[in-house]
């Protein structure tokens, strides 16, 4: 944290910053998929470019209704993406109606007692939300106590990396394939990153022809898992360069003697600027969230 603070009050001034969607070091700053930025009054300079964990709670829900599971438990890390992701869910079922949350479970690293708790009170539809290494603890013990099989589902948040439970982690004392049989009955929601209709994007090329110039770029190795993400990066890239673009041509009309070259921390009229363009951006980009399809970056 302490480099990355320093990396943005040392020369030269940041215009914007781009924050990783979600991470620990983003979490004490902004965390793109916490519920907590629709809050525009603690968050009013920042935009979201995907949808929060609290929206892909519908989905679950949903599901649960469909398949009449109606006695759940929750367990969560303690912290706010997930917290708050899963008071979000706790609402939505109370609107539903006809759920009995079984327990609600939180832990800081250890997991341990948290999923013993579940056992004790035969929760079998589980909605687990933690980073996925703290995910691997906890179908570790799940593994332990026997909370896996034909007559458990477990929920999961959807932007772990692919086969997530097969990571090596020196941590836990289960295997990958102890963990596997835990993950096998496991179902995790998430927008798509990739429009699926391959339409031409604002860089001239179809989504289908960007995915695979990515593709030859990164030699077809996605060691980062970033595979699933990278659309909702490119995308902002371009909102952010448009949005400079936008705002200098309109100082150029207004014959300003500033350009946006003059930003400075204190500059609240290109800021404001700044913030018209980003919430006004409309264009065709690879990604398929209606945001940055539509309108790219909602300030609401």
């Amino acid at each position: 944290m302490k480099r990355y603070v320093d990396e943005v009050i040392s020369s030269p001034i940041k215009q914007m910053l781009f924050i990783s969607g979600c991470s620990k070091l983003a979490e004490p700053m902004v965390v793109v998929q916490s519920p907590a930025i629709s809050n525009k009054e603690k968050h009013p300079y920042t935009f979201r470019n995907d949808i929060s964990d609290g929206a892909a709670m519908e989905p679950k829900v949903a599901l649960m209704k469909h398949y009449k599971w109606k006695k759940v438990a929750f367990i969560a890390e303690l912290v706010p993406i997930f917290t708050l992701a899963l008071r979000t869910m706790a609402n939505l079922m109370e609107e539903e109606g006809g759920f009995d949350i079984l327990a609600w479970e939180t832990f800081e690293s250890d997991p341990t007692f948290a999923v013993q708790l579940l056992k004790k009170v035969d929760a079998r539809i589980i909605v687990a939300h933690c980073y996925q290494e703290t995910a691997r603890k906890v179908f570790c013990e799940a593994y332990k106590l026997g909370l896996y099989g034909p007559k458990y589902v477990w929920f999961l948040v959807g932007w772990y990396n692919s086969e997530w439970w097969m990571t090596p982690d020196s941590s836990i004392n289960c295997t990958s394939s102890q963990l596997g049989r835990v993950a096998e009955n496991y179902i995790s929601t998430q927008g798509l990153a990739v429009d699926p209709i391959s339409h031409q994007t604002i860089n001239g090329m179809t989504v289908k022809e960007t995915i695979a110039a990515y593709d030859e770029y990164v030699n077809y190795n996605d060691t980062l898992g970033a595979k699933g993400d990278w659309p909702l990066t490119y995308d902002s890239m371009w909102a952010m360069a448009i949005a400079f673009h936008n705002t200098s041509q309109y100082l150029k009309r207004q014959n300003s003697s500033k350009g946006i070259e003059s930003f400075t921390y204190e500059s609240a009229d290109l800021r404001q600027l700044y913030m018209h363009y980003l919430g006004n951006i409309s264009f065709n980009g690879v990604s398929a969230i209606p945001s940055i399809r539509i309108m790219v970056c909602d300030p609401q």
